[in-house]
């Protein structure tokens, strides 16, 4: 090998190769001190963002377990207050049976009356005063929404025309544009005139309607005709696309003409524009389009539908139902926010429990709407629930005048034991065991309300034990993460210390062997002596 002063490649490569000692070194050094294996992009870029978006994930089920615990928490504390609320109807009730028997006098019932006073106080004071983190739990601070009417199409309905409005002008193109309403479709002018004309009304047309569309934004407006009743309905049923299906329910129970039926469509739509508070002229069938329900003003059974500057597309033989979606319920909603897809706003019910939903028949009355609907009862009743014939069928016939009517007698029994909110018309009052009468009252209203704070206690105790299990999932959900984590991002310490000893070693020896290599090219200067 050359001698030579100018280049010196022994040391220059030993030297390389003590930079690349050095910086091993440096790099285990950095996982041994921080206890990770990714400390940054640099060292692993998929695995840096993998593992970061799990830490964001591990944070977001920690503060979901916070927010568990806390919901529990809340829970329990409702719980407890409507326990000594159950407590207090328990004593109302012994005060009630004590004042509805002849060994009390008149005095003795003065004097009941007070102590179910306080209590009946009490019990208004704990729904009012019970909180947590002052939020009120049980006198309904919030309110679910009100029941909505909504429209339910009768899909499926044939399309050909048979009953409904008679409409002049004719068509055959049957439509299969998206529901509401199904039926025949009628591509007519401006006016359209409709014909009532059926035998046996009102019945023909129960359950029957038209209807007007705007292709442009897709709303339908609609009347239907319920022969069981002489009370108007007005149904908004709202798009995702923020148009809105409207529909009128008209009752004609009393229309025996043509005439009739229009006049009850005129007050009818009037009458729902006023209470409900529906926007544009009291005939108007629609919100925004100018479609309004005419009367002939020489033919009095001659009616017709008129559009402003439009043709009108009609659709005949509309058929379908009109029910109740959400509720004024004696309770309040709100909302445990979780991070999973199972636990993301988890609703709970808290109960309102203030003596004008105990006993809804009070002065306070609210107006809940606790009365349950025809979807409320089983469609089929078990064969048990009241035996025709028996004493229990005979109890609630005569306490209720059912006329032996079986169905009613059952809807009776349901509404009194299994429905969960109080019967409409109990009541508490300053005079409730004053006489006995009152008190023998007061017994069965105290039932109803004892019934449904029971219910409320079981609702809450159920939503207590779904935070528990919605908390372990979180819990089991947070431990699996942490797990996926660490074995992305921490390091392995034995591993990680037997390289930096490794790299450590190599380091020196590469200072030593650097010397060494400085040392070659002084042998150049022997030669020039």
């Amino acid at each position: 090998m050359a001698m030579v002063v100018k280049n010196n490649m022994s040391a220059v490569n030993t030297l390389n190769t003590l930079n690349k000692n050095s910086s091993d070194m440096a790099n285990s050094l950095k996982k041994v001190s921080s206890g990770m294996r990714v400390n940054g992009a640099g060292d692993d870029a998929s695995a840096y963002s993998i593992s970061e978006r799990m830490r964001v994930k591990i944070r977001s089920l920690g503060q979901c377990e916070a927010n568990t615990e806390t919901g529990k928490s809340m829970l329990k504390t409702a719980e407890r207050a409507v326990n000594e609320q159950v407590d207090i109807t328990k004593r109302l009730k012994e005060n009630a049976i004590k004042a509805a028997n002849d060994t009390c006098t008149d005095e003795d019932r003065k004097i009941i009356q007070k102590e179910t006073n306080h209590l009946l106080m009490q019990m208004n004071d704990i729904s009012y005063e019970t909180n947590y983190n002052g939020i009120q739990l049980l006198n309904g601070r919030t309110i679910t929404e009100p029941y909505e009417p909504s429209f339910i199409p009768r899909v499926g309905t044939s399309t050909a025309n048979r009953g409904g409005i008679q409409i002049t002008e004719s068509g055959t193109d049957p439509s299969t544009k998206h529901p509401p309403l199904v039926g025949k479709k009628v591509l007519a002018g401006n006016t359209s005139p409709l014909n009532f004309d059926y035998p046996d009304l009102p019945r023909s047309l129960h359950n029957q309607g038209f209807s007007s569309l705007c292709e442009a934004c897709s709303q339908f407006a609609s009347v239907l005709f319920d022969a069981n009743t002489d009370e108007v309905l007005y149904a908004n049923d709202k798009k995702p696309i923020g148009s809105m299906s409207e529909v009128f329910v008209i009752g004609i129970k009393n229309c025996r003409t043509p005439e009739d039926i229009g006049e009850a469509i005129l007050n009818g739509l009037a009458k729902a524009r006023a209470k409900y508070n529906v926007p544009k002229a009291s005939n108007a069938i629609d919100s925004h389009h100018g479609i309004k329900f005419f009367k002939s003003s020489t033919n009095p059974a001659k009616y017709s539908l008129e559009a402003n500057e439009q043709t009108q597309i009609i659709y005949n033989g509309v058929s379908g139902d009109v029910e109740f979606t959400g509720g004024v319920l004696p309770h309040q909603s709100l909302m445990i926010q979780g991070d999973t897809k199972a636990s993301a706003e988890t609703r709970i019910e808290l109960p309102n429990t203030t003596l004008n939903a105990l006993f809804p028949g009070s002065p306070l009355d609210n107006d809940w709407k606790t009365v349950p609907r025809q979807m409320d009862y089983p469609k089929e009743w078990p064969s048990d629930f009241v035996v025709e014939g028996s004493a229990e069928y005979e109890y609630y016939d005569k306490k209720y005048g059912c006329n032996g009517d079986i169905e009613q007698i059952r809807k009776e029994k349901y509404y009194d034991e299994v429905w969960p909110y109080p019967r409409k018309g109990a009541s508490a009052t300053a005079s409730c065991v004053t006489t006995i009468q009152k008190a023998t009252r007061f017994i069965d209203d105290l039932d109803q309300a004892l019934k449904y704070l029971v219910n409320c206690a079981t609702t809450l105790g159920a939503q207590c034990q779904r935070m528990e299990v919605m908390n372990e999932n979180l819990v089991t959900s947070d431990e699996s993460t942490q797990a996926s984590e660490s074995l992305i991002r921490d390091a392995d310490m034995a591993k990680e210390m037997a390289n930096f000893t490794k790299h450590n070693v190599l380091t020196q020896a590469a200072q030593s062997a650097l010397s060494q290599a400085n040392q070659g090219s002084s042998g150049v200067l022997n030669l020039l002596q």
